[in-house]
């Protein structure tokens, strides 16, 4: 005899929440000085480089990047991005925020540089939260600087190789002094 389950739903209702706060992406008018800065004054050190100055990915850590600089014509916190202990938790963002009638704004999607797996969302204040997972470790502190040419999009997207229009030109510009 079959008993039909009357709470079964196709609607996923777990729940999940990022482990840790992972990294910023700030663009930069001058990528350069931002990178030389970071090194500096902070002891940053470089772990991909795309194109001559088109970005730079950065750590502090153990993690791939803490902070990632992207040239832009405008200097802006483009993301806050949250680990997660695996990719089903990123796929729960998205049926959380289809509930809700909204969408991810990209992903899931594995980034060359860093090689971790992702989604992403505009919040409310145009800033984008990244949710993700797998990015490397870095334990030899030698580990060279890996080049990315910037017109192969590879390093950001190695599933297809693509970018959603305007995702990148999202962010939450520094308060006037």
């Amino acid at each position: 005899m079959y008993t039909a389950r009357h709470s079964y739903s196709m609607v996923k209702n777990g729940s999940f929440g990022p482990d840790r706060f992972g990294h910023v992406n700030i663009q930069a008018v001058d990528t350069i000085a931002m990178r030389d800065f970071l090194a500096d004054v902070f002891g940053f050190k470089v772990s991909d480089r795309i194109g001559n100055d088109a970005a730079f990915f950065m750590r502090c850590n153990n993690d791939h990047h803490g902070i990632a600089v992207f040239k832009s014509t405008r200097p802006a916190l483009h993301h806050h991005a949250w680990q997660t202990q695996s990719i089903v938790d990123l796929s729960k963002l998205g049926d959380r925020l289809a509930r809700r009638g909204s969408r991810l704004a990209w992903g899931p999607v594995r980034h060359g540089a860093g090689d971790n797996i992702a989604v992403y969302y505009v919040e409310p204040t145009g800033a984008v939260i990244e949710l993700y997972t797998d990015l490397e470790r870095i334990f030899d502190p030698e580990r060279e600087i890996r080049y990315w040419d910037e017109e192969n999009l590879y390093w950001i997207n190695q599933w297809d190789g693509q970018v959603p229009p305007g995702i990148l030109d999202h962010g939450v510009p520094p308060v006037g002094r």
